[in-house]
């Protein structure tokens, strides 16, 4: 009995790492909770799990969210769960041309394609039929990007500028998105300023 515990659980460094849990039961009644790690590392996590293939020829494929290659997009990785625990070197990307946020992955029943919603800085939100192999985009189903370039150029929008920041004590950095007024439309500034912290 067991399983991969689904949401991930935090490491010793806080960040976010899918284990197989199993529970072994012995002859006198009593059970043991054995736990493997899947996923490893400092300087990523994993965010969600959003499918799973086993397969004769390819072997046993879980699909993940993860933050590996970029702390500022999230990604869709395939783990071989035969080379578990994986490392940043052994995950492998399959939308690392798309750069940006992919929150919403959706495979098909047999594992071989998948839906992939993704946006960027600068990209609108696109809809995507891809290959569950190598992640390549099949069909556009839909592409925001005509819609946002009229609403873009009709409010006048810059895209936000990344930033980092020290935190209080000089441990971390903070990353964060400005949205700076136009100062052809607004004027030179200095201009009010709004913070949201998620």
């Amino acid at each position: 009995q067991g399983g991969v515990y689904d949401p991930p659980l935090r490491d010793s460094k806080g960040q976010m790492h899918l284990y197989l849990v199993r529970h072994v039961q012995a002859d006198d009644g009593s059970s043991t909770k054995i736990v493997l790690p899947i996923t490893e590392g400092a300087d990523y996590q994993i965010d969600a799990i959003v499918g799973f293939r086993d397969n004769a020829t390819d072997g046993r494929t879980l699909y993940v969210l993860s933050n590996a290659s970029n702390v500022l997009e999230s990604h869709l990785y395939a783990i071989n769960m035969d080379d578990a625990p994986v490392n940043l070197t052994t995950l492998r990307p399959l939308t690392a041309d798309r750069p940006g946020v992919h929150d919403s992955v959706v495979f098909n029943a047999s594992h071989t394609r998948f839906v992939d919603t993704w946006s960027s800085r600068t990209q609108a939100p696109t809809v995507c039929l891809c290959d569950a192999k190598t992640g390549k985009v099949l069909q556009t189903i839909h592409n925001g990007g005509f819609e946002a370039k009229s609403l873009v150029a009709r409010m006048r929008l810059r895209p936000p500028e990344f930033r980092e920041i020290d935190s209080d004590d000089g441990k971390v950095k903070l990353h964060m998105a400005v949205y700076r007024p136009d100062a052809a439309v607004h004027g030179p500034g200095p201009y009010p300023c709004v913070v949201s912290v998620y």
